[in-house]
């Protein structure tokens, strides 16, 4: 992990079943600063992705590191104002 990099993700695979795969082979490293957008079509993984990196799901293989907090917000939110 560089000296700036808050998340470095390496070799991320998430599979659903046997032979149902999200995503295999994954590399994130995001550095202070970076501004960085997630864009692909429908139920290809894009939440799990994120929700792995936020470290709320683990992944089938790989590792994820990160100096600080991730969160996640959902398209979605149940937060009241």
């Amino acid at each position: 992990m560089s000296k700036k990099s808050i998340l470095l993700a390496e070799n991320l695979a998430y599979k659903l079943s046997i032979d149902k795969t999200l995503f295999q082979g994954v590399h994130v490293n995001i550095d202070a600063g970076d501004r960085i957008a997630l864009v692909c079509r429908n139920g290809i993984g894009k939440s799990t992705l994120l929700k792995i990196l936020a470290s709320q799901f683990s992944p089938n293989i790989g590792s994820v590191l990160c100096h600080g907090l991730v969160y996640y917000l959902p398209q979605i939110s149940t937060i009241r104002q």
